[in-house]
């Protein structure tokens, strides 16, 4: 709202806000082009994008009540259908993969760079300006139990650099694909386990790291316990280049 105080003579503004007394307030139309248009997500698991795409709509009604259109049929037309399912760290190639194709399948690949199933007019455009997420908490140990076509595509055919040493914390080609799909000069921030600042495992997504000149700050929330649960996570994993900064809060 700042920003429309102070551009009184923004045409844009309209495109988003609504004049309410003295000030402006956003209107259906601009609630709904941010979340259609500024909102993506990709989880592998069913129940979490069906509980985003719901807590879009639940947001959205917050924002506009009192403000319904003419037609209360489209008041959440286009809300999450960029909430989407699939394997962010695995892209369809993997069907070029030795790896057998009912395993290969199962891992849900996803492409972003598909205009109708993926991100692909965000991906043509430079890619996205800023990364969030939250890394599947699996122990390193588990990681190939978890799912082992995933695993085997993570290591040898994914392209991924903070893989090829060692053990594989899945938190780290989670980094690296986060990086990769934003655009220059983009953001990345994520909350994930300290492990790989001290493991051997850890040791190329540190060089990757320094070499890049990615990693702009560092909170460490040492005991205090961020989320309650994160203990028992390692048992039921869900999912979620050309950058400068890397912002990283870890456990």
């Amino acid at each position: 709202m700042e920003w429309a105080r102070s551009n009184p003579g923004e045409a844009r503004r309209s495109d988003f806000l609504r004049p309410e007394g003295q000030d402006f307030v956003l209107s259906v139309e601009g609630s709904r082009k941010i979340i259609r248009n500024c909102l993506h997500g990709v989880d592998i698991d069913p129940n979490a994008v069906e509980v985003t795409r719901m807590s879009l709509a639940l947001r959205h009604l917050d924002r506009v009540a009192g403000d319904l259109p003419d037609e209360p049929k489209n008041l959440l037309a286009g809300i999450g259908r960029n909430i989407r399912q699939g394997n962010a760290l695995v892209g369809p190639d993997i069907a070029k993969t030795e790896i057998a194709p009912d395993s290969a399948r199962m891992t849900m690949p996803f492409s972003w760079n598909d205009r109708l199933l993926g991100f692909g007019n965000v991906m043509e455009k430079g890619g996205f300006h800023a990364v969030v997420g939250n890394p599947p908490y699996i122990e390193v140990k588990r990681c190939r139990e978890w799912m082992p076509a995933m695993y085997a595509y993570l290591k040898d055919h994914g392209g991924y650099v903070t893989t090829d040493q060692g053990k594989t914390d899945i938190a780290m080609p989670f980094m690296e694909k986060g990086v990769k799909l934003l655009r220059p000069g983009g953001r990345l921030g994520f909350i994930i386990q300290n492990r790989f600042f001290k493991t051997e495992y850890g040791a190329t997504t540190r060089r990757w790291l320094r070499k890049n000149k990615l990693l702009e700050s560092i909170e460490d929330f040492r005991d205090i316990q961020v989320f309650a649960a994160a203990n028992h996570l390692h048992h039921h994993p869900r999912s979620q280049g050309r950058n400068r900064v890397l912002r990283v809060s870890y456990l």
